[in-house]
């Protein structure tokens, strides 16, 4: 062991010295690379240096003179092979373009060293008040219309309509039936009038506040709407309506308008038959319904349910009209009238309903009874009933013969196919194991097409305009990208672009068990955002005496993706190769948002150019201290936890405040022209944007 002392110690120092010197410059030249030290690596830097020996050192040697030597297993590991292993790990293994390099399209609007001093003034004067919250999608849509409009589509308006479908029913069913038996006040009755008067009352001053649909856009302004209502619905509902307050005058009044007039009671006649009137509003509700069905199946059972019901009705409303022909037949003095004939008219209620329906069903069908005309007005209305079945219910009963035919059509044509697979599959001789793989991988397809459709088997969609089919592309995939904070305030910063960037590039991709979605080394040109399933992410780990050269081989680690959770983040902001491979541990349906087509769009438009060239830097210098630090390893996951995130996206929107806050208020959605008439705001009004923009524009002011 050398001494100070002795003669070999001199020739050691400067050997040493030439060593540290020639490593120094090779670490000076990566991080040029990188675009510089962070304080971090400064401050590790300057640690590490003040832990050397105290030498006189003069001017460093050319790297080339003393190549550098790796350390060995039996050499002690320095500061110096920390800090080159923490270095190494910026970039993948042979992979020299995947470096935490902002990409060159956001370098132009990157920020400036010079521009600290404004983002420290911004962030003074923005301490003491709060940061617009960042709303989500639901909630944009949610403000765009006023909270007195009601939205056709919305639960409460759906709640309505079934309502007066209920009421609509009901009346339908027991106004002819009390007309044709006469049949007077019960509890029952009585007990459900008021509530039935007080819900149509309040229907009427309602229909004002209903959004209306004018082609492909809702109508959210109230005097649109009421002109509408005024030249529809309103004549209609005031007099039915009205009518029902009068049945209300004549009940309470009821002795005095017999001893004044007598004909209370066929007044009352008259006014319950006004209440047919809303049976046409019972077609435009159930349209709604059909639109608010999204599977084929319900649909299709849907159509089989409303074709009998409407069929049970007519029956019902022709026996209530054959036993009035009866009893008005015999107070006109036939003798012969069929209620007399067979002896009814002092019969149990019941039985006399169900006799009149059973003639009523005998006249749609081959069947007969024993019941039958007996006089010239019961035949012809017996000859107009025959002639009215003859039409309708032979359409009826092809209706209903081709549902059920389409709903066979479902099933067998799966069955079709599969059986096809099956034949095709025990032909190649193929291993059980693998046979059962493929028809369960089959079976699970064949369900999640039934759940969701997807766009290319629409042949309809192609008819949309472009604006109407961006707003479509943006209700569907934009939920899913406003997860991630940064897409959240992109969103907000620029609307417009972000119906681009849902239209243009973003796709849906199904994995099934096992599939793969990317390998380790290959280019990362997309980032994923889950939507169902899960998937699991196998990359290699290093433990630090594995980086370090005190071992050879790499474990093998998995973490498994849940949903609602999104990766490859870093492939938008610097060039970057897979670290690990991604595989479905289930059916699982992804969000692909290329990175090339969201970069084009972005640079497009100015304002969130500059948004997201701040939030790319910041991203990218964060990324930069916690690798260095060695707080975690670098893979394709998310890097940060998401209040991190948040605190990266709100700094960038403050800068962006700064530089432009005229920019913020957002402009509403473009659509079709309809006739000259505005189009509706479905993403706030321009106060509201102002508001929200009014907080970010005072510091700029001072």
């Amino acid at each position: 062991m050398l001494s100070p002392g002795s003669n070999g110690f001199p020739s050691l120092l400067r050997d040493l010295e030439k060593t540290i010197c020639a490593r120094l410059d090779h670490i000076d030249a990566a991080l040029q690379r990188l675009g510089g030290l962070s304080d971090t690596v400064k401050a590790q830097d300057d640690a590490w240096e003040s832990n050397l020996p105290c030498i006189p050192f003069t001017q460093r040697a050319p790297a080339a003179e003393l190549p550098i030597q790796p350390v060995g297993d039996e050499g002690n590991i320095g500061p110096e092979d920390t800090y080159r292993a923490r270095t190494s790990m910026l970039t993948p293994r042979n992979d020299p373009l995947a470096t935490l390099v902002l990409r060159s399209e956001w370098e132009e609007w990157s920020w400036k060293e010079s521009d600290q001093s404004t983002v420290m003034l911004v962030n003074s004067r923005l301490s003491r008040r709060r940061v617009p919250k960042t709303l989500s999608h639901g909630e944009q849509r949610s403000r765009a219309v006023p909270w007195w409009i009601v939205v056709p589509n919305r639960p409460f308006r759906l709640c309505w309509d079934l309502m007066t479908s209920f009421l609509i029913a009901h009346d339908m069913a027991v106004v002819p039936f009390n007309l044709a038996f006469e049949i007077g006040g019960n509890p029952v009755s009585d007990a459900l009038f008021w509530p039935f008067a007080l819900f149509w009352t309040m229907d009427l001053p309602l229909s004002f506040f209903t959004a209306i649909y004018r082609g492909c856009n809702l109508e959210v302004r109230m005097a649109k709407i009421a002109i509408h209502y005024l030249r529809t619905w309103f004549i209609i509902d005031v007099f039915v309506v009205g009518s029902t307050w009068f049945e209300v005058l004549i009940n309470l009044h009821d002795g005095i308008l017999l001893g004044r007039i007598g004909k209370s009671m066929r007044i009352l006649r008259v006014i319950r038959t006004l209440r047919f009137v809303r049976v046409v509003k019972l077609g435009r509700i159930t349209q709604e319904l059909h639109d608010r069905i999204s599977s084929e199946y319900h649909h299709i059972v849907l159509t089989v349910v409303k074709l009998i019901l409407t069929i049970v009705w007519l029956n019902h409303f022709i026996a209530c009209g054959w036993w009035a022909v009866g009893v008005s037949t015999s107070k006109a003095g036939f003798e012969n009238a069929w209620t007399l004939h067979y002896r009814l008219e002092g019969a149990a209620l019941d039985w006399q309903y169900f006799t009149s329906l059973h003639w009523s069903l005998t006249q749609f069908t081959p069947a007969g009874m024993e019941v039958s005309a007996q006089n010239t007005p019961e035949r012809i209305y017996s000859v107009f009933v025959l002639l009215f079945a003859m039409v309708t219910f032979s359409s009826f009963v092809s209706s209903i013969t081709a549902a059920m035919t389409q709903l066979r059509q479902l099933h067998s044509r799966h069955a079709t196919n599969l059986g096809l697979l099956r034949r095709f599959l025990d032909s190649r001789r193929l291993p059980i194991d693998l046979i059962t793989r493929i028809l369960h991988c089959v079976e699970q397809r064949v369900g999640q097409q039934h759940k969701e459709v997807q766009e290319g088997e629409v042949q309809y969609l192609k008819l949309l305009s472009q604006p109407l089919k961006a707003e479509l592309t943006l209700h569907i995939s934009g939920p899913i990208l406003e997860r991630h904070p940064f897409l959240r305030r992109y969103a907000e910063v620029g609307m417009e672009p972000m119906r681009q960037v849902c239209l243009e590039a973003v796709e849906r991709c199904l994995l099934s068990t096992k599939d793969v979605l990317f390998s380790e080394g290959q280019p990362c040109k997309r980032m994923f955002f889950m939507v169902s399933g899960c998937l699991r992410y196998n990359f290699k780990t290093e433990p630090p005496q594995q980086i370090f050269g005190r071992a050879d081989g790499q474990d093998q680690a998995h973490e498994a993706l849940p949903e609602s959770a999104y990766c490859c983040e870093v492939s938008l902001w610097c060039p970057w190769v897979h670290r690990g491979t991604m595989e479905a541990e289930l059916m699982t349906e992804v969000l692909a948002l290329d990175v090339s087509a969201f970069t084009a769009i972005t640079c497009a438009h100015d304002t969130v150019n500059r948004f997201g060239a701040r939030y790319g830097k910041l991203f990218i210098d964060a990324m930069q201290k916690e690798l260095f630090s060695g707080a975690r390893e670098i893979s394709d996951l998310s890097v940060f936890e998401h209040d991190t995130v948040d605190d990266l996206v709100e700094r960038a929107y403050l800068k962006q405040a700064v530089h432009s806050p005229v920019d913020l208020a957002t402009s509403p959605p473009s659509g079709e022209d309809d006739g000259g008439e505005p189009v509706v705001r479905q993403w706030g009004t321009l106060p509201d944007r102002e508001k929200s923009a009014s907080p970010l524009a005072e510091p700029r002011q001072a």
